[in-house]
Formats: structure tokens, sequence, C-alpha cells
């Protein structure tokens, strides 16, 4: 896989490729979480980099819908997927994990009003740990949410305004 495949909006992108680029996202967003679940050192770097992912996750999925002949802006399409699953996702969670989910609020709550980083960066690893098994859940049903759809898309089979088809 090349940088632009990730790194770049531009062209288009079949459904093979599509979601090997995905297997490959979510592979680094576990790598990520089991960082953050081996040292606090890593949490806010890590969160930086989650957030960063933000970007060669636009790029594919515009791409793949350019392959389909839409605007790459359609990801914001995918946005309210991924919030909306998430956002149920954590409601579930919460009924299992409501006894722990409000101990660390209060923690959070607590440390937040000292102003205490160090503290904070370990409550997230310990976060991180605790709730490991459910964030791997989480991101794979994120993941197949919102990249079945997408995958999902027909191919334009010729050239279109954004490219050669890839049987061209």
């Amino acid at each position: 896989m090349s940088f632009e495949l990730l790194f770049s909006s531009k062209g288009r992108l079949g459904r093979n490729e599509f979601l090997q680029a995905m297997i490959l996202l979510l592979g680094f967003q576990v790598v990520c979480s089991v960082l953050v679940a081996l040292s606090s050192s890593t949490v806010v770097m890590i969160g930086f980099i989650n957030l960063a992912l933000l970007f060669p996750y636009a790029c594919v999925f515009s791409k793949r819908f350019h392959d389909n002949g839409k605007s790459g802006y359609w990801f914001i399409s995918i946005l309210i997927i991924y919030f909306g699953v998430s956002s149920v996702i954590a409601n579930f969670w919460g009924i299992f994990y409501a006894d722990y989910m409000q101990s660390f609020s209060k923690d959070f709550q607590s440390i937040i009003d000292r102003r205490d980083l160090p503290a904070l960066t370990i409550l997230m690893q310990q976060n991180a740990i605790e709730m490991f098994g459910p964030n791997l859940i989480t991101m794979a049903v994120q993941t197949l949410a919102t990249a079945l759809p997408a995958a999902a898309l027909g191919s334009d089979p010729k050239a279109n305004t954004y490219g050669p088809s890839g049987n061209e």
C-alpha cells in the first residue's frame, strides 16, 4: 500500500483496496489501544494520533465514494453513522459497566478539578486496561457499520470525474 492510499483524497478506490485500507486503519487503532494500556506516558500522544487518523479515514472513504461517482464530501455521512453507532454502543456498555463508569466519572472529575495531569494519564491508562475488550468490540462494530455500506457501493465501470476505473 502506498502513502497516497491513506494521505490523498484524489482518485478512486475499488472495493478490495478500500477494505484492505480499512483493515490497516483498524489495526493501527488496535495498536494504539494496546500502547495506551501498556504505558500511561503514551495517553496524550495516542490521543492526538487517534484524532489525526480522521484524515486518512477521510481520504480512504473519499476515494471510495469517488469510485461510485460521488463527491468525497459524502464522508460526512460516514461520520454521522460513526458517531451514531458510538452513542448506541456507549449506552450498551453503560448497562454492563454502570458502576465502573460512575466511579471513573467521579475520579475523572476530581482529577480535573485538581488539574493533576499525571494522575489523569494514569487514570486514562487504567481505563484503557479495564475497557480494552469493550473498546476492541466497539472499534470493530464502528468499522463494520461504516465500511460495509461504503464497500457495497458499485463502481463506475468507466472513467468518471475522479479518474479512470480500475478496469481501464
